[in-house]
């Protein structure tokens, strides 16, 4: 059963500053949203994808990004999406 975890969830995370997390998900699901409307979203918002994406603005690395979002309470393979969305 896949988990699912809102936008707004995100805004208590911190990797690098508070609200990076949610920074980078809520671009990276406008973006993704807007490619639907094209019909060219193929893939499912991950936080493991939100990760990579922070990792490579930040200079840091994948899993580093992971284990700290992990020691937060979140988990790589949840499934990221807009609170309206999950209502």
């Amino acid at each position: 059963m896949d988990t699912y975890v809102s936008l707004s969830t995100l805004r208590k995370l911190c990797v690098l500053f508070p609200g990076d997390v949610h920074d980078t998900a809520s671009v990276w699901l406008r973006l993704r949203r807007a490619r639907q409307v094209a019909g060219q979203a193929k893939c499912t918002p991950t936080i493991h994808g939100v990760a990579g994406i922070l990792a490579q603005l930040s200079g840091l690395t994948t899993e580093v990004v992971e284990a700290t979002i992990a020691s937060q309470g979140v988990e790589a393979g949840w499934i990221v999406d807009f609170d309206e969305c999950l209502a």
